[in-house]
């Protein structure tokens, strides 16, 4: 009993300190749970669409996709940890901080553009309506009062920081394959694991010695 007492606490620091660490390598320092870049357009064609998934280098699993923000006022693109993206109809999407998933968004009131069936990211260019913002509202809903989104220079990939002046962000274009970036979390998580089992390990090991020594010589005695 008196080694579970010992063990126990020891064990859940360990603990909570490793999903705390876990969960501040898996954000991004933008917010994001992983890498985003802003774009002045996202493409408008299968060729375009290939050009940017490369430029991005979205490799393995993981597929090249290109949406707006949550507050609709910047289009992101980015390689998404899927390798497809399937979007139902009446909907386009969004991405938001701090969550992995895209999120819906019901797109059945606006004038013009909806798509009328189910589709994949991939294909997201034939329906433009979905990407295309005023400055927080999608231009074909009637509500859009179809402000202009801040002029980003064309075909080239910012790293996001909204506290930014967004007219005066670098241009910054990744230094490692997408691909390269998430084996390095990987890597990382797998190091943090390991190093926990081993304390844990060490600990449990040191109580036991020590119990098993009170024990001896109390049998002694």
């Amino acid at each position: 009993m008196d080694l579970h007492k010992n063990i126990l606490p020891v064990l859940g620091i360990l603990l909570a300190s490793f999903f705390l660490f876990c969960e501040s390598i898996s954000k991004t320092p933008n917010g994001y749970t992983f890498p985003v870049y802003m774009t002045e357009h996202c493409p408008r064609n299968e060729t375009e669409f290939n050009e940017r998934s490369s430029a991005i280098n979205c490799t393995r699993s993981y597929s090249y996709a290109c949406f707006p923000n949550e507050k609709l006022t910047l289009l992101l693109e980015f390689c998404y940890p899927n390798a497809s993206i399937s979007i139902q109809k009446d909907h386009c999407a969004f991405l938001s901080k701090g969550k992995p998933d895209l999120q819906d968004y019901n797109c059945k009131h606006f004038t013009y553009g909806c798509p009328d069936s189910p589709y994949e990211a991939s294909t997201t260019f034939r329906y433009p309506s979905c990407v295309s913002l005023g400055y927080g509202c999608f231009i074909a809903e009637p509500s859009c009062e179809n402000a202009i989104t801040p002029f980003i220079k064309e075909n080239s990939t910012y790293p996001i920081d909204e506290k930014d002046d967004e007219n005066n962000i670098p241009i910054q274009q990744p230094d490692q394959t997408f691909s390269e970036s998430v084996e390095k979390k990987e890597y990382i998580w797998l190091f943090t694991l390991l190093g926990v089992v081993i304390i844990v390990f060490a600990q449990l090991g040191i109580l036991l010695f020590i119990k098993k020594r009170n024990l001896d010589l109390t049998l002694q005695a």
